[in-house]
């Protein structure tokens, strides 16, 4: 388990498109649950998750907070891998 975590670690810190994959992903996940939860209080539902509430009213609210979870992580890890950009005043050379 732990090679397999460095592994991905290594794969997301070489790659800069993995990151903004990731947190694109992360994103639209993490907003479809939402949806998932808000929509149907004005009487609306998501096509692509319309098959949630057929397994009963407490799976398919685990499975809508599993996706804002996932979502949420996915997105937080896209952007682990940044390094944080030099402001201009560590990047000014005092001589």
């Amino acid at each position: 388990m732990t090679h397999l975590f460095i592994e991905y670690c290594y794969l997301v810190e070489s790659n800069p498109l993995t990151i903004i994959i990731m947190k694109k992903i992360g994103g639209y996940v993490a907003l479809f649950g939402i949806l998932a939860i808000v929509l149907p209080y004005f009487n609306l539902q998501l096509r692509l998750l319309g098959w949630i509430d057929n397994w009963g009213e407490t799976v398919s609210w685990g499975i809508k907070i599993g996706l804002i979870i996932v979502g949420a992580a996915l997105f937080l890890l896209g952007g682990a891998g940044q390094t944080p950009e030099p402001t201009p005043e560590e990047t000014t050379d005092t001589e």
